[in-house]
């Protein structure tokens, strides 16, 4: 009975210390480049131990997926981090940089924009909203 009691205890804090929140919402104002997509809506983001990461398919021709890491620096419910990842065109990688400045990371909800240009100089920009799964 004891080691079953401290199995218990060891899963809930290794649960608890993970901290990981999943995050589904809606991707707006996109700006890839010259193109400028719909919203794109069911999308989620994971915050876990303060990490933001997340991907995107983007509906256009040709179709590109943004794949999204960035370590947060958290004040509050606010926060702000670098932001790394790559955009794949064509089954092409093609790596980024630039930062992520988020309005809410609560329990419920996760706000943030994100701004970076390619290693190939493409600017690329989108903001994201959800509510916690």
């Amino acid at each position: 009975m004891k080691k079953v009691l401290l199995i218990f205890v060891a899963l809930i804090t290794m649960s608890l210390a993970a901290k990981a929140t999943e995050y589904t919402g809606t991707v707006s104002n996109i700006h890839m480049g010259s193109k400028t997509p719909d919203d794109i809506k069911d999308i989620s983001f994971d915050v876990t131990n303060n990490v933001l990461t997340g991907d995107i398919d983007v509906p256009v021709f040709p179709p590109h997926h943004i794949d999204l890491t960035a370590p947060l620096s958290v004040t509050g419910s606010t926060f702000t981090g670098d932001a790394t990842g790559t955009v794949t065109v064509f089954f092409v990688n093609v790596n980024f940089s630039g930062y992520v400045t988020g309005s809410a990371l609560t329990d419920t909800s996760l706000i943030f924009h994100c701004t970076a240009t390619t290693s190939t100089g493409t600017n690329v920009s989108f903001d994201f909203s959800g509510i916690a799964n």
